[in-house]
């Protein structure tokens, strides 16, 4: 993103730090093998209709004509790369960041996502992640709403775990996620960005139905988070903030807090893959 998103983003780190943090997205997907949709509303794209080092990517939806509801193939690519630095007292400066491409070839809909470090030490954030979507024209559900966050987990069927900090919504399929600043939460988020082979992104659409896209970091993806976080070394300047107001702080013997327990009504996620 160019330095004309800096003003949003520097807000967004600066809201995460006026209103605490917590764990992101406060639905996610659970799991059940009578959740398979039927074979007719899927299809198979093959990694190598995009080029090679593509990884898998699922799109699972609500559908009030099926309840185990709707799921579409895609694929994802990772990389790394340097962008300008957007803050425009760091003239010619360039960050590395981390990135990661969506297709869904067929929903009409592609994802961009930037995750990078930041280096404020004024703002209360580890990293920040840019969710940006390419929707069709004529998109069938006519945009999207919200995106609550972004979750992480051991396998495409299995439930997510919250990523701690903030999500807010920039401009109509635009959103900034912001990752904890607080030391506790800022190393267990990187440990499980690290760790994770799968990630899932909730989304509501502006008609209001419910969405999952489930992103696999496969073997490209396991070596661009390798590239990146050996590049940005240590946990950000931002980490080392104290803990949210009226909490207690963080000491060395403390234990993170398991992630919060889904709504009854999440999504549900099919238990293993349907061929078409």
């Amino acid at each position: 993103m160019g330095s004309d998103g800096w003003p949003a983003r520097r807000a967004v780190l600066t809201g995460l730090g006026a209103l605490g943090t917590g764990m992101l997205a406060p639905w996610d997907g659970r799991a059940r093998a009578e959740d398979k949709p039927r074979p007719v509303q899927t299809q198979r794209i093959a990694p190598s209709a995009l080029g090679t080092g593509t990884e898998s990517a699922r799109l699972y939806e609500e559908d009030p004509a099926n309840p185990s509801g709707r799921m579409f193939y895609g694929t994802v690519a990772w990389s790394t790369g340097r962008e300008k630095v957007a803050d425009i007292t760091a003239a010619n400066a360039t960050e590395l960041v981390l990135r990661a491409k969506v297709v869904m070839p067929n929903h009409g809909m592609g994802l961009q996502l930037t995750l990078r470090r930041n280096d404020d030490k004024s703002l209360p954030a580890s990293h920040v992640v840019d969710v940006k979507f390419e929707l069709a024209a004529g998109f069938q559900h006519g945009g999207i709403q919200n995106v609550p966050g972004m979750l992480v987990k051991d396998g495409e069927s299995q439930r997510g775990m919250p990523l701690a900090g903030l999500a807010v919504k920039v401009t109509n399929g635009y959103f900034l996620i912001g990752l904890s600043g607080v030391e506790k939460e800022s190393q267990r988020n990187i440990t499980l960005l690290k760790e994770k082979p799968w990630f899932d992104i909730p989304i509501v659409y502006t008609d209001g139905r419910r969405a999952i896209l489930a992103i696999e970091k496969g073997r490209s993806g396991e070596r661009a988070f390798g590239q990146a976080f050996a590049a940005w070394g240590s946990p950000a300047p931002g980490s080392a903030t104290p803990d949210r107001k009226g909490s207690p702080a963080v000491g060395k013997g403390d234990r993170v807090p398991p992630s919060p327990a889904a709504p009854p009504d999440s999504i549900k996620t099919p238990l293993e893959d349907s061929e078409p």
